[in-house]
């Protein structure tokens, strides 16, 4: 006979009853098993789950009791963005906290850790979905407080559920040590060093087992990142770091080489198929195709923009500038700061010329003085008709904005500078704007996420894409405008996904603006190309003496103004060549219509899903031509065969696939911030 609290935990929700979901059904086998207590999601919840929803959550009570393994307990759901990862998770620490095989509740206490800015949001998303009344989230505090509320929560009379922020938790983890039952650990593509980093060594002060890793964007484009993350949740799955690399990373990364040989590509194929095959019982991930029986309907496009006059003369300049080319020239090797202020040049000219502009009050220093005599005389900042994706942002705010339909949009930059010219285009319209960056205090964002969807406070929202580029839910808008591209793919995934989510109720449209032939191309084509993505490596900065091959700059360092679009040049010859055919003249989006018709968009590619940008180019149009020898030893010699931009043709040059380079670091501005972008740092041999 099954005890008294067997009875009762097997009547806590009807096994029965009609879509009941029973969570343990081979453990219970419908109550032929003694001992065992059927483990029934609550119907409050179950009435909501979408049939993936309800398969995630099975799939994470599986692993977090042990049942796909004996003795492991983790799991990474990993599903896109949008599909309801949230509110799987929440599901699953209900049931667990009043559920359990043996009639008991399987967990008594449970943290959430996630980014400071969106540990409110948890706490709206329990209150949402399940109210007071069952359960309470306790959100630590940053300040004195926190230590008699983890006090409280430790008691667990009130409070069963924690949500802290990443770097809150790391001053408390000593305290909370032991008494954690489940740790959840959103935008979990954070724990991605290898190394390990404080944050994980604190995570792992809890000796908590059951540890749940929640991501949109797992970085299945650096096996050591993926490594560390499945490391994570089941220590040892996939043996030591040496190991791991000796039998699945170098056959794998070697296999994706150009230049591997037959042997190599099907080594590489059976081993990712066995890496697949260990990790599979412990990883969920489904795409946001799943949505599209839920939701308004998705539209994505690429747009390319021309640069305006005044950016192709201040990009022919930068190009032609001393420290230009001294990179490509110096006998001595190239100055990694040197070639980092060139790029960071080249990105904000892209956005805007004002970027870079000195006033006349002013002394100007550097490339900053170089390019001053070419802005002309009296230029005021602020003026649109001056950057060619302004032109194009203005345009499509115009006619958005203009409309009786009330749609607002999302504008998405890496820069807050650029979001600050995009705010001054805005007021000089008279456009109603809210905004959320770095400088906007974390407590403070998802009151200014509540107002903007719930109260329709603002026609635009401005978001920082490091700042409010995941997790937020900005269902207000329907339109997004992505302004500038990230080295990372997974950033601009992360940030396109902010209004195409549960709830919605519009018809959705994403606009992704890229300077034609400019570093802003460049710099999607090596999104395009799967394995080359940049290691998002905070330290490459500090690094001592790395070596620029001048192929690399070359590509870079370069501007074409005889193209509509370099990029599907570059494509006519891939498996994906259908997927790039322009579409500018057979639009039925009436405000990018409008923008094509002003004579400011040279080509738009339309897209079926975000995912298309990660597609590889399996066949480039033609080869990179080899390096010469001192190229290929990673110096910038001089040359007589003219390896340096010719100063004629350097804004005409034939569009060349990007070339491949043996090793990636991301620098960062450390005034800013800002992901400057990647260090081609050749590999020693």
């Amino acid at each position: 006979m099954p005890s008294t609290s067997q009875k009762v935990a097997s009547f806590l929700h009807d096994p029965h009853a009609l879509d009941a979901l029973v969570l343990n059904m081979q453990q219970w086998q419908g109550g032929k098993v003694q001992g065992v207590a059927p483990v029934v999601v609550d119907p409050y919840l179950g009435r909501h789950l979408r049939p993936h929803q309800r398969e995630g959550l099975q799939f994470l009570y599986e692993c977090v009791m042990g049942l796909r393994e004996s003795g492991r307990f983790g799991a990474v759901l990993a599903d896109d963005m949008g599909l309801g990862k949230t509110l799987q998770v929440i599901s699953l620490i209900w049931t667990l906290l009043r559920q359990g095989p043996s009639g008991k509740p399987a967990v008594k206490r449970v943290i959430v850790v996630t980014p400071c800015s969106l540990t409110q949001n948890w706490a709206d998303e329990i209150k949402k979905w399940l109210g007071n009344e069952r359960i309470k989230a306790l959100v630590l505090q940053a300040g004195p407080e926190a230590k008699g509320q983890v006090l409280d929560f430790k008691a667990g009379n009130v409070w069963k559920v924690m949500v802290a922020s990443y770097e809150t938790l790391r001053k408390h983890t000593d305290a909370l040590a032991g008494c954690v039952d489940l740790l959840v650990c959103d935008e979990g593509h954070r724990l991605k060093a290898a190394a390990g980093s404080k944050t994980i060594s604190a995570l792992l002060a809890l000796r908590c087992p059951r540890r749940i890793l929640v991501t949109g964007t797992p970085l299945q484009n650096n096996l050591d990142e993926f490594f560390a993350l499945i490391n994570f949740v089941n220590p040892d799955l996939l043996g030591s770091m040496g190991t791991f690399r000796r039998i699945f990373g170098d056959p794998i990364s070697r296999s994706r080489d150009r230049d591997s040989t037959p042997e190599e590509v099907a080594l590489g194929h059976q081993r990712s198929a066995e890496l697949s095959r260990r990790v599979d019982a412990f990883m969920l991930r489904r795409t946001k195709e799943i949505n599209a029986a839920y939701l308004p309907p998705l539209h994505s496009f690429v747009v390319f923009c021309p640069p305006s006059p005044l950016q192709v003369a201040l990009y022919k300049q930068l190009v032609r500038s001393n420290m230009v080319t001294s990179l490509l020239t110096s006998a001595g090797g190239c100055s990694e700061g040197s070639a980092l202020s060139c790029i960071m040049a080249m990105r904000k000219l892209c956005n805007h010329p004002d970027m870079l502009f000195v006033g006349d009050d002013m002394e100007a220093a550097g490339l900053e003085a170089d390019l001053h005599p070419l802005y002309p005389a009296g230029y005021q900042l602020g003026q649109p008709q001056h950057s060619g994706k302004m032109q194009v942002l203005e345009g499509l705010l115009a006619h958005v904005l203009g409309g009786k339909a009330g749609e607002r949009v999302v504008v998405v930059s890496n820069s807050t500078k650029t979001l600050d010219r995009v705010s001054a285009v805005c007021d000089s319209r008279r456009w109603t704007t809210v905004r959320i960056c770095g400088d906007v205090n974390a407590a403070k964002r998802q009151d200014i996420v509540t107002a903007f969807n719930r109260h329709n406070v603002g026609q635009v929202l401005l978001l920082s894409a490091k700042a409010g580029g995941a997790g937020l839910n900005l269902i207000g808008a329907n339109r997004l405008v992505l302004f500038d591209t990230d080295w990372n793919p997974a950033t601009d995934l992360q940030a396109m996904a902010r209004i195409w989510r549960d709830g919605q109720t519009k018809p959705c449209t994403i606009y992704r603006l890229l300077t034609t032939g400019a570093i802003d191309e460049k710099m999607y084509q090596r999104q395009l190309m799967k394995g080359e993505l940049a290691d998002a490596m905070e330290q490459a900065s500090k690094q001592k003496g790395p070596s620029f091959t001048r192929e690399e700059l070359r590509a870079l360092f370069s501007l074409n103004t005889s193209t509509s679009c370099e990029t599907a040049v570059i494509m006519r010859n891939s498996a994906s060549a259908q997927d790039w055919l322009d579409v500018k003249d057979s639009l039925d989006d009436e405000p990018l219509k409008a923008c094509v018709a002003s004579g400011n968009i040279s080509y738009v590619r339309k897209i079926a899903n975000e995912q298309d940008f990660l597609k590889d180019i399996e066949q480039p149009r033609e080869a990179t031509p080899p390096a010469s020898d001192d190229a290929a030893g990673g110096s910038c010699q001089s040359s007589e065969d003219g390896v340096a931009l010719d100063r004629d043709t350097a804004d005409t040059a034939e569009p060349q696939p990007f070339p491949k380079c043996n090793g990636a670091h991301v620098a960062f501005n450390k005034e800013t911030g800002d992901n400057v972008g990647p260090l081609l740092i050749k590999k020693d041999d």
